[in-house]
């Protein structure tokens, strides 16, 4: 009876165990997606670990695309901070369809569990993600779906089987897009083909109607052309350009645009000009006279390979501002006229450490600017990133004004909730503390340069001592 038992026991012991869920799955490739449009894939790290050990730090990486310098690297640099100002975090374009990133371990490996670690401040953009293994044939070998990943980590282990779908499929390595910058996904749709030339056509009617006068001989044009067999590639060419030339819209001869090669000089959207460099362009304002195969002329490029930009022509089309980089190497507002004569600087000398940029001329004559002369920093990414505010000035540069002055709310709403009261300083409005000083627009009044960053210090010290404890000790220490 006795031996009977036991091996009854055993039997049913072999069972649980055959049926149990295996500790690890072995695997060469982590995937993680988004599935769905309008998108937006950020990863402060993801580890994949192997007897304990992670295996993916430093390993071979690609994502869909790369925006604000997020590169798929980052996501195993072995930096878990989820603070985008640390500099460690992926980030994909926004409004990517389908985005995904993928680490390559190198060859099949056991794999027990992969820790996600998110984003700080942004972690619904992390919702709905799917998270994949993948053998060396591209095989799904375990997957799981996150609904709502929180702050910080998501731990996956290998040994809770999901039951996803999609296991034993193979999935095509990641193709590589281009980011779409107007926020919904791209058609990718080329812009010379019959197809294209046949809905602008079709637009350009439905939008002006009579005033563009040939549209309905344009399209008798294209139907005739797609009759022929082969591509009319020429004769395509010829209709396209004669099409979109008759827009309405263009009833001018001339055309006054920055020409720019190589370094295009774009910061990324919480940036301003004094994000990017000053120095390293080959630019120039330049006068298409012609439309239809006219001639380029330079008005102005500036020396040394300075910045040249923002470029806007006047009420009356006699004169131009523009941004380029003054003689003490600060942003600074120009004016020239139409025919490249009559350069001058507008914006006035506010020192080595207020950069101004950006114009545009006002209906009465005055011009209105972006300055940082109210020493604002961004606060996500450390205050290393100036925040310009609006001024105004005369046409001759005088009486520069801020429109945001001191007491006024100069940072995002989230700044608000900075503790206002600092007892032990004698504060009462400390928060926000990014305010103007009170010598910003005095000629020759210049503080100490790093300013910005001891405020932004003090604000943060804030954060960290809302009852003042400690805090006059801080103060003293980093400013």
């Amino acid at each position: 009876m006795c031996k009977r038992l036991t091996a009854m026991f055993l039997i049913v012991a072999w069972c649980a165990a055959a049926q149990a869920a295996p500790e690890s799955v072995t695997g060469r490739y982590v995937n993680v997606s988004i599935p769905g449009n309008g998108k937006t894939l950020s990863l402060a790290e993801v580890q994949v670990f192997s007897d304990g050990a992670n295996i993916a730090k430093g390993k071979k990486t690609t994502q869909t695309n790369v925006d604000h310098g997020g590169s798929a690297a980052r996501g195993v640099d072995g930096n878990t901070s989820g603070d985008w100002g640390h500099g460690s975090i992926t980030h994909t374009a926004e409004g990517t369809k389908d985005p995904a990133w993928e680490v390559d371990l190198g060859k099949n490996l056991p794999i027990e569990k992969i820790v996600i670690w998110n984003r700080n401040g942004f972690e619904s953009r992390l919702y709905g993600c799917r998270v994949t293994i993948l053998d060396g044939k591209r095989k799904a070998v375990w997957g799981a779906d996150i609904a709502r990943p929180g702050s910080g980590a998501t731990e996956l282990l290998m040994k809770d089987q999901t039951g996803a779908k999609w296991l034993g499929k193979k999935i095509a390595k990641i193709a590589k897009r281009p980011p779409n910058r107007f926020g919904s996904p791209a058609t990718h749709m080329p812009s010379n083909t019959r197809e294209s030339l046949r809905l602008a056509i079709n637009d350009l009617i439905e939008t002006f109607g009579p005033q563009y006068a040939k549209g309905e001989e344009f399209l008798a044009r294209l139907d005739a052309i797609e009759s022929k067999d082969g591509e009319p590639s020429e004769e395509l060419e010829a209709l396209r350009r004669e099409a979109l030339l008759a827009n309405p819209l263009l009833d001018f001869d001339q055309l006054l645009l920055v020409r720019r090669k190589g370094n295009q000089g774009l910061p990324a959207n919480w940036q301003g000009n004094t994000s990017i460099g000053k120095t390293g362009y080959d630019n120039e304002i330049v006068v298409l006279d012609g439309l239809d195969d006219g001639e380029m002329k330079t008005l102005f490029k500036p020396d040394g390979q300075k910045y040249v930009g923002e470029v806007d022509l006047d009420f009356g089309g006699d004169k131009m501002l523009f941004t380029s980089i003054a003689d003490n190497n600060t942003w600074a507002i120009f004016e020239m006229n139409v025919d490249g004569s009559g350069l001058r600087q507008v914006s006035p000398d506010m020192g080595h450490d207020v950069d101004n940029y950006d114009p545009i001329y006002l209906p009465s004559g005055k011009i209105i600017f972006d300055s940082s002369s109210t020493y604002t920093g961004v606060p996500c990414v450390g205050g290393n990133d100036f925040v310009a505010n609006l001024h105004i000035m005369n046409p001759d540069g005088g009486r520069s004004s801020a429109l945001l002055r001191a007491g006024q709310r100069l940072v995002s709403g989230h700044d608000e909730q900075w503790p206002r009261n600092v007892s032990a300083l004698g504060v009462h409005r400390l928060g926000p503390l990014f305010q103007p000083r009170p010598d910003a627009h005095e000629p020759g009044r210049h503080g100490p340069e790093g300013l910005l960053r001891q405020q932004f210090v003090l604000a943060q010290l804030a954060l960290l001592c809302p009852t003042g404890s400690q805090l006059e000790h801080q103060v003293r220490r980093h400013c």
